[in-house]
């Protein structure tokens, strides 16, 4: 049996675990650390800050709705990283609180990113579903299909029953879910660069800050 694969250059493993991608995304980030170290005092730290989106943050980016997934064990020495990584760019030392290098960069922890990508994804379902491939036509239901009478909750999106963790990861059901505790206000907003900004702005502040700040 084949243990991993390779698919549109995200690493797949058998069981679903993405150790193998994060542990791939990690070597090839860990050596930026000495060449951070190396460059920060040469170039201006608006020019750190796009070395940073370029060289790191743009390997995280990719395939993060799926690899972050994976239990907070296996993330928890990528999230070190980046964090080390930021300190680094910033000038900050271990004793800095972790989501002050997130306000400065205006960006979010690996984790909350997972989760921020999530909802842009069922943003555009729900205002520019044409402009997603075909096979997401009908991929969310609304609660309105399943009952006629009116409640606030008539227009989320149907959640099912899951009992296994793996089920409970699946975009479709973390997204529901995600959606659904967003507040309505920042769910009516049509504009998809509207609705980023503010969303990473409630995600970092409002969701993000005791999960960042426990991490280092």
């Amino acid at each position: 049996m084949v243990e991993h694969c390779k698919y549109l250059g995200i690493i797949i493993d058998c069981d679903l675990k993405w150790q193998n991608r994060i542990d791939y995304l990690y070597n090839k980030l860990i050596k930026f650390v000495s060449i951070f170290y190396q460059i920060r005092t040469k170039v201006p730290r608006d020019v750190l800050r796009m070395i940073y989106f370029a060289f790191v943050h743009s390997h995280l980016l990719y395939g993060i709705e799926v690899y972050a997934n994976a239990t907070a064990n296996h993330l928890s020495k990528l999230i070190v990283l980046n964090n080390k990584l930021l300190r680094i760019l910033q000038y900050k030392s271990i004793k800095s609180h972790s989501i002050d290098l997130y306000i400065t960069y205006s960006t979010l922890p690996i984790q909350l990113v997972h989760n921020y990508q999530i909802l842009i994804f069922i943003h555009k379902y729900v205002y520019n579903k044409d402009k997603l491939p075909s096979v997401f036509s009908n991929y969310f239901e609304e609660n309105s299909l399943f009952h006629c009478y009116n409640t606030r909750q008539k227009d989320y999106f149907h959640t099912y029953t899951v009992l296994s963790d793996l089920g409970k990861k699946s975009v479709k059901y973390k997204g529901s879910r995600l959606w659904s505790a967003l507040p309505s206000d920042v769910k009516d907003i049509k504009s998809l660069q509207t609705f980023k900004c503010i969303l990473r702005k409630y995600v970092l502040h409002i969701l993000g800050h005791n999960v960042v700040n426990t991490l280092y």
